[in-house]
């Protein structure tokens, strides 16, 4: 098993350190300095440039140097390139022409730079005319002055050794702290039809690294993207923003498992770390949980005894169990909404059903199944309530299974706020602050989101912030860039955001036009998105918002209680269209129903104070009892909400 201070099985030294182009190496030490300042490199490449500098200018075959570096250990000859690369980056041979290391293509490698030797314990530099016959006409010194040479290159040496012990360890343990973010790409199957393996050691590595809250760590719905391995790492790194990223591969021979793994710097590219794990298929908890404990151990995060213990209780009791979980997860992230949705949630909840019945005490998936549950019961049957009580079902398993896991706070939080559980706010945003103190990658767009609806605009702009930190390439919280600023009904904020994003059919453009006033661009808006715009609710009431502004209120009313009866009472959506309903109701003057459709909309989810006491659409009706006494009411609430979760 290689590690960074070697591999047990490496080329066997000679008693002489290598010199070229201000490079040393020194086998006995296994360490290569550059100027007398070292070089950080993982074991096995320590183990390539090691065998090229003992046979330089030879042509080594492929199969050959694989031979002399792993010695008979089961590798695939993509990771040979993989560690040629990380040399050639270390070495700084990775231009347009190789003045190092030369491809013979189809064949192999040949070390083409010229090389002297020192032996160990002396400063004299040596040739060896067969092996390196460019040296045979080096002048020879007088007996004093070699004297004088040896005596004075032996305390350079000794200088050199003593500074680079320090420096260089200093450089290795220093560069993997320039780490802040980290993409742990999903490992390249090399049998066909085994993606779900790699995504699961992925996930397994960054729950674990996660938990550290020492580093910035890319959501497993972040990486997933990447899982059939067509984008290179650094570049699905720089996609996603992030100073690391942990590539690597794993592969099935008969009941054992190979998985490979890469630790780069993408800044530069140089590899921080690699290694192999070959273990049975049996032991694949066990990759996972030393993969994780590796890579902490490289970043020099501090990992305690109850968060190991915690990431380990995450595992089922058999890899079928885990595969179906990690399908189902797959399939969970893929989800939409609506009847078009349902077939994929269908397949996922059948994933994470059978992962259940291959272990009935896997929490996890138990909590993932919840949140599928509920997914379904808000955004694609909103009036079949069987859904929610398979979501509270699942909950209570698996926070009865293991009361740490985030996930299982998250689906709850989900329920909370919803008509289910009658929107309960304060308790959803409670259960999603467990979520993140367990998880710090989890919860942040759902607090945002909630915390917006109840006008604490500020707290709900800093979790989308450290939201997008965390995942920068989110469509749904790109989407959240816009809706904060709707909810507040700030039409510039979300023009300005609204032009960054395609977006599909959207009734909110006319609603802008609606408040800025622009009432001919508004109707130009909605006779675009006609006949297709009928189909929805929440276009109708926008549509019918423009007609009350255009004076015709009463007509405007009289559509109101039709729009209202096609949206469910659990629907997610719905208060946004009783808030659109009361505003038409003020502009026309009839203070008692524009309050019934506030209060409706404040219990449903949307109890948005602030919104409510500058919206102008609702000056008509500020001064009538009505109101002021459900402002009043609205204002107490809203202070409770700024006491508890305005920090």
């Amino acid at each position: 098993m290689e590690t960074t201070n070697g591999n047990k099985n490496g080329p066997s030294t000679n008693g002489h350190r290598y010199l070229f182009d201000g490079f040393e190496i020194d086998p006995t030490d296994r360490r290569c300095l550059f100027k007398g300042v070292e070089v950080a490199l993982t074991g096995r490449v320590f183990d390539i440039l090691l065998t090229f500098v003992q046979n330089p200018g030879r042509l080594l075959e492929k199969d050959e140097l694989i031979e002399k570096v792993w010695q008979g250990d089961f590798v695939e000859e993509g990771n040979l390139a993989r560690n040629v690369s990380t040399l050639r980056k270390a070495l700084g041979d990775n231009g347009k022409e190789h003045k190092y290391i030369a491809t013979v293509q189809g064949h192999g490698y040949r070390f083409i730079a010229d090389i002297s030797k020192i032996k160990s314990g002396q400063a004299q530099i040596e040739t060896d005319a067969e092996a390196f016959p460019q040296f045979d006409n080096v002048p020879v010194t007088t007996e004093s002055s070699h004297g004088s040479r040896r005596w004075i290159l032996g305390i350079v040496a000794t200088a050199v050794v003593l500074t680079a012990g320090f420096l260089g360890t200093e450089r290795f343990f220093t560069s993997p702290n320039q780490i802040k973010s980290l993409a742990v790409i999903p490992l390249r199957s090399l049998n066909a039809d085994d993606n779900y393996l790699g995504v699961g050691i992925a996930d397994a590595v960054i729950r674990k690294i996660s938990q550290s809250h020492q580093l910035t760590v890319r959501p497993t719905s972040a990486v997933i993207r990447y899982v059939n391995g067509d984008k290179d790492a650094l570049a699905a790194a720089g996609e996603l923003n992030t100073d690391g990223v942990l590539e690597g591969t794993v592969q099935r021979a008969g009941e054992r498992l190979r998985v490979s793994v890469n630790l780069l710097r993408v800044a530069d590219g140089s590899s921080l770390w690699a290694d192999n794990f070959d273990l049975p298929v049996t032991d694949i908890f066990a990759i996972q949980d030393r993969v994780g404990e590796q890579v902490a151990s490289r970043l020099r995060l501090h990992l305690d005894s109850a968060q190991q213990a915690g990431s380990k209780s995450r595992y089922p009791a058999n890899p079928t169990a885990y595969e179906f979980y990690v399908k189902g997860i797959f399939s969970l992230d893929q989800r939409g909404y609506g009847e078009e949705g349902m077939p994929q949630m269908q397949e996922t909840i059948d994933f994470l059903k059978k992962s259940i019945e291959a272990d009935p005490n896997y929490a996890l998936a138990h909590a993932q199944l919840a949140w599928a549950y509920v997914w379904t019961a808000q955004f694609i049957e909103p009036g079949e309530p069987k859904w929610a009580d398979l979501a509270r079902q699942e909950i209570r398993l698996a926070d009865e299974l293991d009361p740490q896991i985030a996930e299982t706070h998250l689906a709850n939080a989900m329920l909370y706020w919803s008509g289910y559980e009658h929107f309960q706010n304060d308790s959803a945003i409670r259960e999603l602050r467990l979520a993140r103190q367990l998880d710090p990658n989890i919860s942040h767009g759902e607090l945002s989101g909630i915390l917006g609806h109840l006008g604490l605009d500020e707290q709900a702009s800093n979790e989308l912030k450290r939201a997008l930190e965390i995942d920068p390439t989110s469509q749904s919280l790109k989407e959240l860039l816009t809706i904060l600023p709707f909810l507040r009904c700030d039409a510039d904020a979300w023009y300005e955001q609204r032009k960054k994003l395609p977006m599909r059919f959207s009734y909110v453009d006319p609603w802008y036009y609606i408040r800025k006033g622009r009432l001919d661009d508004a109707k130009k808006a909605i006779d675009e998105r006609l006949p297709e715009g009928a189909k929805y609710p929440d276009f109708l009431m926008v549509q019918a918002l423009y007609t009350a502004l255009k004076g015709d209120v009463h007509t405007a009313e009289s559509k109101v209680p039709g729009i209202i009866e096609l949206v469910q009472l659990d629907d997610q959506s719905r208060h946004h269209i009783t808030y659109n309903a009361a505003c038409i109701y003020a502009l026309a003057g009839n203070s008692g129903k524009a309050v019934k459709w506030l209060k409706e909309t404040a219990a449903t989810g949307f109890p948005n104070y602030p919104l409510f006491a500058r919206d102008p659409f609702l000056d008509r009706i500020r001064q009538t009892s009505e109101f002021s006494q459900f402002m009043a009411e609205q204002k107490e609430q809203y202070d409770r909400f700024r006491q508890e979760f305005g920090d």
